[in-house]
């Protein structure tokens, strides 16, 4: 059974979990089909839930019709969602590899709402008035996907008109091939714009503004 080892254990608590100041709930959602991934996913989060009290997780079965499945506008599983009062974010897949110190500074990010952010980047953001519905698709073994998945997130605590869905392809290829994902990371705002790879926050949060102000 996975277990982190003590050097990794003072790490993550020092770097990531001792900086959650406001309880963060995370949410696994997860299906019958995808049992392996369950099972790291459950042994993972139980070790984050066990080095933090900041930190519940809850697990249930993924229900298209569920309550919370409908709060959190999650049309997937397997699904993370964390949670701390009025904001979360989803993954769908488990952020595990190069998106795990991602997820980790996230839950810190969500429950402070402190991020290092350029006050250029951050007036862009705070201003967007329209929704903008953000799709990333990564993989966990590509050093760059985390770049924009951390961008993404960011930008979604700092303003809520954004909406972001992070995808491993590795576990939803269907999906992927649907939107033509042949290398990643892969951003689609709005099913209107795409681009692939990384790019600077400044010119990603432009993108997002440009199509904010088309509706």
């Amino acid at each position: 059974m996975f277990k982190f080892s003590k050097e990794e254990k003072e790490v993550i608590k020092k770097n990531f979990l001792d900086k959650i100041s406001r309880d963060v709930t995370i949410y696994s959602f997860w299906t019958k089909e995808r049992e392996g991934l369950n099972e790291m996913a459950r042994v993972i989060l139980s070790e984050l839930e066990k080095l933090s009290n900041k930190i519940k997780v809850k697990e249930r079965e993924f229900d298209p019709n569920g309550e919370l499945e409908k709060k959190f506008n999650i049309n997937f599983a397997p699904c993370l969602v964390a949670v701390c009062e009025e904001k979360y974010f989803r993954f769908y897949g488990f952020p595990g590899g190069y998106e795990f110190p991602v997820f980790l500074d996230v839950l810190a990010m969500i429950s402070s709402e402190e991020m290092e952010v350029g006050e250029e980047v951050k007036k862009i953001i705070e201003n967007i008035e329209k929704p903008v519905k953000v799709k990333i698709f990564v993989t966990v073994t590509c050093p760059y996907s985390p770049i924009m998945t951390h961008w993404a997130y960011t930008f979604a605590i700092l303003n809520n008109k954004i909406d972001v869905d992070v995808y491993d392809v590795g576990e939803f290829q269907g999906i992927a091939e649907e939107y033509n994902v042949r290398t990643v990371p892969k951003t689609i705002l709005d099913d209107k714009l795409d681009f692939e790879g990384a790019i600077p926050p400044k010119v990603f949060a432009y993108c997002i503004k440009s199509i904010s102000k088309e509706k």
